[in-house]
């Protein structure tokens, strides 16, 4: 059965898609990933034509003419055409450095026009079998986030109505990280940063969550803003559900609605939150106090 909407709007109008598991394999640029969905939408459609082509040129050799249709893969487009179909989203510079990034995974290759030299507007060739095979090596959860309503839930007109939003702090002894005979942190350990993450942002996405948990808990796997902004000393799964109320006050301090998900903004309001506890401890000089040593820094302390 075909899916509706309840708006209707223009047909054949510009779209633009970010994939989950593109965004994963572009390091979190979502530039790369939309163009990467651009090169997958335009390489179908030659595909879905190259079997008529073939026809039309075997045609054409029957009655001695050249043969005019185009049967390979490979695309043109300028950096202006990239950035009129992801609707100006992009500025030029930032269409070209995702490019950049795009053939150095080895996701597109490109070429000028064999046929005529004068032509500079560069081909792009969709690699397929590459594409494929990073995307098939993800570690992608192998069953989905499940919504769970905290103790405060009601339903309300068939929904959950959450009255319990801001988790409780704690001032248990922290998780140690669980390490398997190689050093390496276990996969039981992963997955509970990767829930604990889930939870306090709220959010399924993946790429976003695995990027956020290298930053956060540290991992040499971590690329980009991600890893410039890397905690440290990394975080434990106690203190981050503990960052989770002061991130929620100062949200609503600031009047803002949406959690912040860029990397800097992660790492300021964390290190905030941790300076607001040693000054709660009333030790801010010497080495971090891990927080589960006291109690909520939240209590009489303004934000700002």
């Amino acid at each position: 059965m075909s899916k509706t909407s309840c708006i209707s709007h223009p047909a054949k109008q510009q779209l633009i898609i970010i994939r989950e598991d593109y965004l994963e394999i572009c390091d979190c640029d979502h530039c790369a990933a939309a163009i990467l969905n651009v090169m997958e939408y335009w390489t179908n459609i030659k595909l879905g034509s190259a079997e008529q082509s073939e026809i039309d040129n075997t045609i054409a050799a029957k009655e001695g003419l050249e043969a005019s249709q185009d049967t390979e893969l490979w695309i043109y487009k300028s950096h202006e055409e990239f950035q009129t179909e992801l609707l100006n989203l992009f500025g030029m510079n930032k269409i070209g450095a995702a490019l950049t990034l795009l053939k150095g995974k080895g996701f597109l290759t490109t070429r000028n026009n064999p046929r005529f030299g004068w032509d500079r507007t560069v081909q792009y060739l969709f690699m397929t079998e590459a594409i494929q095979t990073a995307l098939s090596s993800l570690e992608l959860k192998s069953t989905s986030f499940k919504i769970k309503a905290s103790k405060g839930a009601k339903l309300k007109n068939g929904s959950v109505e959450n009255k319990a939003a801001i988790p409780e702090t704690t001032t248990e002894t922290p998780q140690k990280t669980i390490t398997s005979p190689d050093g390496k942190v276990s996969k039981s350990e992963l997955d509970s940063q990767y829930d604990t993450i889930a939870e306090v942002w709220e959010t399924k996405a993946n790429g976003t969550i695995v990027s956020m948990r290298g930053m956060i808990f540290g991992s040499t796997k971590t690329r980009g803003q991600w890893k410039l902004c890397q905690f440290e000393p990394p975080a434990t799964i106690e203190e981050l559900k503990c960052f989770a109320p002061y991130m929620l006050i100062r949200m609503r301090d600031k009047n803002l609605t949406d959690k912040p998900t860029t990397p800097v903004t992660i790492q300021r309001w964390f290190y905030d939150f941790r300076l607001i506890e040693a000054r709660k401890a009333n030790r801010i000089e010497g080495d971090y106090i891990p927080v589960a040593e006291r109690t909520s820094a939240l209590d009489g302390i303004q934000l700002s």
